[in-house]
């Protein structure tokens, strides 16, 4: 099966990729899996691969060199090819695949591996993170290896110094001050200096520059001033670590009867790191230690113990390859003198082969004396009786720490969140299904944190994700399992799997056994099953299923998720103090209301005086009008509104705007209509329409009714944006924003704006929409107005203001849409102006040397762009003295149309393929007809690639889901990515004819 997995994590990837290739100038989606990291010498450059094996990127030179490779001190074999999948092996690449030379190793490292690479005369040195591999990361290399750790020397050892002469006590003598110094190592902010062992465990002081550093407890040393006395911690033996040195500096490392010192040469090098001639060693002055010949209590000490017994510890080693070591810190280990050990609680039974103790509770000695035990994880409690005497440890930070008073640890878990509610009949609850292309990218779940403070603070809590050695036999758990629902935990989380098929609340926890065979269980939390239908709005909409907030109003998170019936009358009044209706807490996860239906709307909810409610995360479908009205506000938040909104009497609505701080989102869409009627106040807001983009359930929109109509006089406050659909189907026009009625006048306020385009852009519309209707009615005020018509693909474009009316707002700027056909920016001479000034520009033919989307349309999710909205602010600029009369427009950009029979005038360009031939002609030529049949198979290549990506990556997340854990949200992600990919491409190539409805 796993040849089965790596197949298809293969073609998944492979799917991530052409989900972000560009086609035809439609989809574009950055991806990137492998980012190169330069290290010291730049011998280490970067490193990719998969769940299988990786490779580190070197420098060509080195790896030709390469003689041997040592892990925690045993040599690996070289392997005869790249196929490496266990440990104790590498392969070496040189040059034979694309990416260059490396070295190869199986995805089977632990944390805190040493790995050294010799050549001849150099060693690189670095220890690995552990098995952490994730091909979707955006810095592989930094996933896998301690960057910090990695170390580049020369084998040959430094030059000994003179040794000089004898001197008397407390000056240079003919000791031999190089054998304190084994090994020095320099990485990319740190140097070790690798000594004599019973040296380091005597330091009591560092000087450098006569300044006196401090000794810190832990080895992450990033800071000058600081070191860390490394005392057997590792493989390589005993040393001191710095931050790095600069070149002259003058280190004094003294004990209680030596004192060591040297000059800085070169910090950067370990072959010539000291200074020649600089390394001294003298005997401080007898004068300073205490008298040996006189009698000195020991307070320290206990009645009868001897300073050797004082002295007595232990330290662990940890060896994946070969055996996990607890030996003495001084002096070997006697084997006859070992008496008792335990281990988390459990007394360890001797076996006669070390091969026998892995996880076993045993232990074992080996040939050369070791005593071989399992291994150690954090928070590990070890007691061991030695001599007659025992001594108690804790595993922590990867060292073992005194415990004399015996502490136990004491775990706390934790779950975090809550889960959306369900309904009776929800089948593949955890987010994906193999039978669907219906993926959500958070799937219903909470998190889990652990913790082993007593009285732990917030940053205390630390994500439980079953891969340290705290806890065994962890498991979800429900109070119903008859239920259909299946907690499962995996990777920090428990979600919810299975298929419901029972009513009521359920309550879910997590169970856990510590290292100490105690068994922790968590808090618990609740899974309300709802039977759809069942349950009316109004009997919802009580104080009772509310949280109150410190203001004293409410929030609702909406249970059930789903709600089709309102009351007997079919209305409900949104209680006043509700101020927050949440359809869920989650990204890309929905309430609904209502029901699906393309007819009038039959359900209605007031938002009425003294409301000022904001919908988040909400599908409110067709069969659902809002009306706001009598000053109440509606705010929509990552929402869309499939029916109507009728606002009147004062009643205000803002979409996609957050109240709390002022700002203009994105995420909420008009799918349907709203209608302004007397009163109305449309306040700050982005408004774009999906109306033939979105769907409800099987009903597709084929809607060309402007997304906003005005029915009576209503107000504009501060900047409103509104755009209509793109997407005309079946030969109708792009969306028009904004139609003013018989008896509609829209007010513009002081400092406010009002910006409209129409729907219609590229390869998306056959006929541009208009970006203003006048049907009799009126825009006025002090602002600003500005109405860019949408771009026709093949036939025409949109007007930027259509039909009959007056506009006399301060400033205005007026475009049409291009296309074949041109569209106006006043469509008639019965649009009247008073006292307006600024700009209007007729639509034009595009050529090959125009933006795709012209400059000053808005093309993007969000408002308009920066430099969209800068660029009608200084036409607008240029032109604020200007008047602008009722027809015809100020500026005509179509290109000239060339007489039949002469030649083109210079710098005349060729049309875009899209719109045919130049202005005036009629039949499309060869190339174009070739550029389009090469955009169509592109469209129908996009589409093939990424249903071969859903297939694969939904394969894996059902076949392999622990395997694949660390990668599942971005697999759903490029599920998702793949699915718009198609439907988009479904969609043009419908326009196009190439495929039926």
């Amino acid at each position: 099966m796993k040849n089965k997995y790596r197949l298809a994590l293969c073609l998944a990837l492979s799917g991530a990729i052409l989900a972000g290739t560009t086609k035809g100038g439609v989809i574009s989606y950055d991806s990137s899996s492998i980012i190169s990291y330069a290290s010291q010498n730049k011998i280490i450059k970067s490193a990719d691969g998969n769940f299988l094996s990786f490779t580190i990127r070197m420098n060509e030179d080195f790896v030709k060199n390469i003689k041997s490779v040592e892990v925690n001190g045993k040599v690996w074999e070289s392997y005869h090819n790249g196929q490496i999948t266990k440990s104790g092996y590498y392969y070496l690449s040189k040059g034979v695949d694309y990416q260059g030379y490396g070295i190869k190793f199986a995805n089977k490292f632990k944390k805190d591996d040493k790995v050294v690479i010799k050549t001849s005369d150099k060693q690189l040195s670095f220890t690995m993170k552990g098995n952490s591999f994730n091909s979707f990361s955006d810095n592989i290399l930094n996933d896998i290896v301690d960057m910090a750790s990695v170390s580049f020397t020369n084998i040959n050892a430094p030059s000994k110094p003179d040794p000089g002469q004898k001197q008397p006590d407390g000056q240079a003598g003919t000791e031999d001050a190089s054998k304190y110094i084994k090994k020095i190592e320099t990485s990319l902010g740190t140097t070790t200096i690798r000594m004599d062992d019973d040296f380091v465990k005597s330091i009591e002081s560092i000087e450098v520059n006569e300044k006196k550093w401090k000794e810190k407890s832990g080895s992450g040393i990033s800071d000058k001033g600081l070191y860390y006395l490394n005392k057997g911690d590792d493989a390589d033996g005993c040393g001191v670590k710095f931050a790095k040195f600069a070149e002259g500096d003058r280190v004094v490392i003294k004990t209680k009867d030596k004192e060591l010192s040297f000059t800085v040469n070169n910090p950067s090098d370990s072959a010539s790191f000291i200074k020649k001639g600089s390394l001294k060693v003298k005997n401080i002055s007898d004068k300073t230690q205490p008298d040996p010949s006189k009698k000195e209590d020991n307070p320290g000490a206990s009645q009868g113990e001897t300073p050797d017994e004082k002295e007595i510890s232990f330290v662990y080693n940890s060896n994946p390859v070969r055996y996990n070591v607890l030996k003495l810190s001084k002096g070997k280990l006697d084997k006859s003198k070992v008496e008792k050990l335990i281990i988390n609680g459990v007394v360890q039974t001797e076996v006669s082969s070390p091969s026998s103790v892995y996880g076993n509770d045993k232990y074992a000695f080996s040939r050369d004396g070791e005593l071989c035990i399992q291994s150690l994880g954090n928070n590990h409690s070890l007691s061991i009786t030695y001599d007659g005497k025992e001594y108690n440890y804790l595993y922590k930070d990867n060292k073992l720490v005194e415990n004399k008073d015996k502490k136990e640890i004491n775990y706390q878990i934790k779950l975090h969140g809550e889960f959306d509610s369900l309904l009776v009949g929800q089948k593949k609850i955890d987010g994906y299904t193999g039978g669907s292309v219906s993926v959500s990218n958070n799937p219903n779940s909470v998190s889990v944190k652990y913790t082993d403070k007593d009285s732990p603070k917030d940053e205390d809590w630390k994500k439980l994700d079953g891969k340290g050695s705290e806890f065994t036999d962890i498991k979800a758990v429900i109070s119903d399992p008859e239920s259909g629902i299946r907690p499962t935990f995996n990777y920090g989380s428990i979600s919810l799997e299975g298929d419901v098929n029972k009513e009521g609340t359920f309550q879910i926890w997590l169970e856990a056994t510590d290292v100490s065979r105690k068994k922790i269980i968590s808090n618990k939390v609740d899974c309300h099953v709802y039977k759809e239908g069942k349950d009316k709005l109004e009997d919802l909409l009580i104080t009772d299923n509310f949280r109150q907030t410190k203001d004293g109003k409410y929030m609702w998170d909406m249970r059930p998720w789903r709600v089709t019936k309102f009351s007997d009358s079919e209305e409900v009044i949104v209680p006043q103090g509700l101020k927050a209706w949440f359809g869920s807490h989650k990204k890309d996860v929905y309430g609904e209301l209502g029901f699906e239906t393309l007819e009038e709307p039959s359900q209605t909810l007031v938002v009425g005086e003294g409301a000022n409610l904001t919908f988040k995360r909400m599908k409110i479908f067709g069969s659902v009008k809002i009306i706001v009205k009598d000053g109440g506000v509606l705010n929509l938040d990552d929402s869309v509104v499939f029916g109507k909104i009728e606002v009147s009497n004062g009643g205000k609505i803002n979409v996609n705007y957050n109240p709390y701080n002022d700002k203009i989102t994105d995420g909420a869409s008009i799918s349907g209509q709203i209608v302004l009627k007397d009163g109305a106040i449309l306040g700050k807001s982005s408004i774009y329409s999906h109306t033939n983009w979105l769907g409800q359930g099987k009903h597709e929109n084929t809607n060309d009714k402007p997304v906003i109509k005005v029915e009576g006089k209503v107000k504009i406050e501060d900047e409103v944006y509104i755009r209509g659909d793109h997407a005309a189907t079946h030969s109708k026009h792009g969306q028009p924003a904004l139609e003013v009625g018989p008896k509609g006048e829209v007010e513009i306020g002081e400092n406010s704006s009002l910006y409209l385009y129409g729907g219609g852009m590229n390869h998306l519309t056959e006929v541009g929409g208009d970006a203003l209707i006048l049907n009799g009615g009126k825009i006025t005020g002090k602002g600003k107005l500005v109405a860019v018509a949408g771009e026709g693909i093949e036939k025409n474009g949109g007007n930027g203001v259509s039909g009959k009316g007056t506009i006399s707002v301060a400033k205005a700027y007026i475009r049409g849409g291009n296309g074949k056909n041109p569209g106006k920016a006043l469509e008639s001479d019965k649009i009247k102006f008073n006292g307006t000034k600024g700009t209007t520009i007729d639509g034009k033919v595009p050529t090959t040397k125009d933006p795709a989307v012209p400059e000053d349309y808005w093309h993007n999710t969000f408002r308009p762009l920066e430099k969209v909205i800068n660029k009608i602010n200084s036409a607008l600029e240029e032109n604020k003295d200007k008047p602008i009369k009722s027809s015809p427009a100020d500026k005509k950009e179509t290109t000239p149309v060339v007489p039949s029979g002469k030649e083109k005038p210079a710098g005349k360009q060729k049309t875009h393929s899209t719109y045919g031939t130049s202005q005036g002609g009629s039949t499309k030529d060869y190339g174009q007809k070739r550029d389009l049949k090469k955009y169509i198979d592109q469209l129908k290549e996009a589409m093939m690639e990424n249903k071969i990506a859903i297939k694969s990556a939904k394969f894996l997340l059902e076949n392999a889901p622990k395997q694949v854990a660390p990668v599942r949200d971005k697999l759903i992600k490029l599920v998702e990515n793949a699915n718009n990919i198609i439907e988009k491409s479904q969609n043009i190539l419908k326009k196009l004819g190439e495929i039926e409805d």
